[in-house]
């Protein structure tokens, strides 16, 4: 069974060395701003489920019964995410997928910390966030190792994949140990109002993601509304007029090669140099 498996690359001894390798890896243009991109979301959304364990548990009083409950939704989210991902970024590509993860990620840290604002059942409103964390996770997967693959150089395929997991694996270890750091040198208070009803330390740690999260929001969705965006037509590009219309680009068009959030960033800024004062902002 070994036997017959394919290989991705053929054994090469005259391969250069790890550190020539990495070097060669790094100058990929678009790979490591997209790697650095995937360590950044993981920092501030890996250790999030362990929050959400530790308010069940720690400050709810759920039982143990209950709390792995909802982890197990949280997973069996993750199992439907990875089809619906598959599905988007099949239809949509990968951008869509991006930019509906960044927001849907800040809008459930948020809508924890408001658990029970509605006065309803705490439980079954965690039951469903843990639910959608779990789809947004898997889907926002799915997008990232599309996109990786487009990425990635035709040589040393294995070196610069396992770079790509050992960033975005190193956000999320980070993401976990940060908070419990900042529990265990007591930086938050144990307990704390919002709007009238009580919160934990945990909840501190939430509100701090979930900040860093959407200030990625907005800084995308500037990136996207005045930045210019090849649109597969050689070296010509648009001037996106508008957010939505934006949207709809990014979507719709077919790069002539991958472009990734920070190409965006880039583009951004080249436009607000240039461009600055051909450009019509809202009121």
């Amino acid at each position: 069974m070994y036997g017959r498996m394919p290989e991705v690359e053929k054994p090469d001894p005259m391969l250069p060395s790890l550190r020539a390798a990495i070097g060669n890896a790094i100058r990929v243009k678009s790979y490591l701003p997209f790697c650095a991109y995937a360590f950044l979301l993981a920092l501030f959304t890996g250790g999030c489920p362990i929050l959400f364990g530790m308010i069940e548990k720690s400050f709810l009083r759920l039982s143990d019964g209950t709390v792995m409950l909802l982890a197990n939704l949280r997973l069996l989210g993750s199992l439907i995410g990875f089809y619906i991902g598959g599905k988007v970024v099949e239809r949509y590509g990968t951008k869509p997928m991006f930019l509906s993860a960044h927001f849907g990620f800040g809008a459930i840290l948020f809508l924890f910390l408001w658990r029970d604002a509605s006065g309803g059942s705490v439980v079954t409103i965690l039951a469903l966030l843990e639910a959608l964390f779990g789809i947004l996770w898997a889907a926002s997967s799915v997008a990232f190792i599309v996109e990786m693959y487009a990425l990635i150089p035709p040589e040393n395929k294995s070196l610069t994949t396992s770079m790509f997991f050992t960033l975005q694996g190193a956000g999320t270890a980070l993401g976990g140990m940060l908070p419990a750091w900042a529990i265990q040198l007591g930086m938050f208070r144990e307990n704390w109002t919002m709007a009238g009803a009580p919160r934990s330390d945990y909840d501190a740690l939430l509100v701090i993601c979930g900040t860093l999260v959407v200030e990625a929001d907005f800084f995308f969705v500037f990136m996207v509304y005045c930045s210019v965006y090849p649109v597969g037509l050689g070296n010509a590009a648009v001037l996106n007029p508008s957010f939505f219309r934006s949207v709809r680009l990014m979507g719709r068009s077919k790069p002539s090669r991958p472009v990734t959030h920070l190409d965006l960033a880039a583009n951004t800024f080249r436009c607000c140099r240039s461009n600055c004062h051909r450009t019509r902002f809202p009121n």
